[in-house]
């Protein structure tokens, strides 16, 4: 019985095994394999183009187009524009005061190898280089005549290096009685909160809209090809956290012509690689209306809401406060922001796995800790190995003594099959009376392991 015990948990585990490989792991690797292949042949023989206006659910003809694109060096793009400066002790880079754009950053802590001497990991590009990856926010007068910002507004500044306590305000006036301020202000992490005033100084109301988005042109040729880890487009909508759609299976439905379409109150919404993010985070009681998209011309994902309009009256002004986070996904600063912000879910940006989290989370952090003392993964993993089976003994140990009890039983299981062998009703009922006499469960060696089937895997 023992011998058999081990045979059906093996066999359990290699099925597991089987079925994970064939049917759900290899196929979804096969087709990201084939849209990569796609995507560099198509990068191969197309220009890039401009984004296209992406549509909304409720009001579809709310965002502006960006400005003609060009491909040029990183340095001849970010001559392009005046700029604000960004120094914090985790992020460097600036801000584009024409059209506002967040597309400069460059992460202190981390380096694109583990050389030490390697290149600093960029995070954020100008929308004319050829990974352009950048976070815009813009109002909206859909079917007015009166000018709101857009991708090729001149904002001025009244500073030149936004940092921790050093905020910056942008401003600019369209002629006609209206003044938008913006005031950027950085954490020492890689939270950006940005505040805007839009004053009304002419005779009659008018109605805006905020709106805003990430934009990630190109597949990153490292994205994970793993079923179980997300990197693409992200957003937790009316408190639930959509991480199921990859880079591939945006690009999939953007080929087809198909957009993702949400309606929420407040969340938040962006783009996710393994270690980093970029989020627009709209205030946590704003109605708002939001698209993930891909554009094959172009080569680029969309992550975009709109929020309800808004009056700013005459004579009087509106103001409206979001935050950005652009940086990694460090799960105690996520967990911070989560708490201080409201922010349902923000540590899920980590992907810990979408049916195993609550395990998975609890064993990075021992993990987390663990490698703080002995500085070391190689042995924290070790650790948290050693620290599991521990855990795990109590049911090892039941499994182990029922086995013996098992095998103890094995020369009067014998005497039964020798005595009943023909009769399988009779020997069955005999066996059932002798586990109940000997106080043993035949399945208590087999269910500990099943059980801890989850937990390792």
């Amino acid at each position: 019985m023992e011998t058999k015990n081990l045979i059906i948990a093996i066999a359990l585990s290699a099925v597991i095994l089987v079925i994970w490989t064939v049917f759900i792991q290899g196929p979804h690797m096969a087709t990201q394999q084939a849209q990569q292949q796609a995507q560099q042949a198509a990068q191969q023989g197309q220009a890039a183009q401009q984004p296209q206006q992406a549509q909304q659910p409720a009001q579809p003809a709310a965002t502006q187009p960006e400005s003609g694109r060009k491909i040029v060096s990183r340095e001849e793009a970010l001559k392009e524009s005046p700029r604000v400066a960004i120094d914090t002790p985790r992020l460097k880079g600036s801000i584009a005061l024409k059209g506002s754009r967040i597309d400069d950053l460059v992460l202190k802590d981390y380096r694109e190898t583990v050389d030490p001497s390697s290149p600093n990991v960029v995070l954020l590009s100008p929308l004319d280089t050829q990974d352009a990856y950048f976070a815009n926010l813009y109002w909206s007068a859909e079917g007015k005549d009166f000018g709101v910002p857009d991708g090729d507004t001149l904002w001025q500044a009244d500073g030149d290096t936004l940092s921790p306590g050093k905020p910056v305000t942008l401003t600019w006036s369209n002629g006609e009685g209206l003044t938008f301020a913006r005031k950027i202000e950085i954490d020492p992490n890689y939270m950006f909160t940005i505040t805007d005033t839009v004053s009304n100084s002419g005779g009659a109301p008018v109605e805006i809209a905020p709106f805003g988005r990430v934009i990630h042109y190109g597949t990153p040729p490292n994205a994970s090809r793993s079923y179980v880890l997300h990197e693409g487009p992200i957003g937790v909508f009316d408190g639930s956290l959509d991480d199921k759609n990859k880079y591939s299976d945006v690009k999939s439905d953007g080929e087809k012509g198909e957009k993702l379409t949400y309606t929420s109150t407040g969340g938040w919404m962006g783009n996710s690689d393994k270690y980093w993010l970029v989020a627009q985070i709209p205030p946590q009681d704003e109605h708002l209306a939001a698209t993930i998209s891909y554009e094959p011309k172009g080569d680029f994902y969309q992550i975009e809401f709109v929020a309800d309009k808004r009056q700013v009256p005459a004579g009087g002004s509106i103001t409206r406060q979001q935050h950005l986070f652009a940086g990694a996904k460090v799960l105690d600063m996520l967990s911070d922001y989560r708490d201080n912000l409201g922010l349902a879910h923000f540590d899920r940006a980590i992907d810990f796995g979408t049916y195993f989290w609550f395990i998975s989370k609890p064993l990075f952090i021992v993990m987390d800790a663990i490698y703080s003392v002995v500085g070391n993964f190689g042995i924290s993993i070790m650790c948290l190995t050693i620290l599991v089976k521990a855990c795990m003994f109590p049911l090892a140990n039941n499994s182990y003594r029922s086995m013996s009890k098992m095998k103890l039983l094995t020369p009067k299981m014998k005497e039964l099959r020798e005595k009943f062998g023909d009769d399988k009703a009779k020997l069955n009922q005999e066996m059932m009376q002798l586990y109940k006499r000997e106080k043993v469960n035949p399945a208590a060696g087999c269910l500990p392991i099943v059980v801890q089937i989850p937990v390792f895997y």
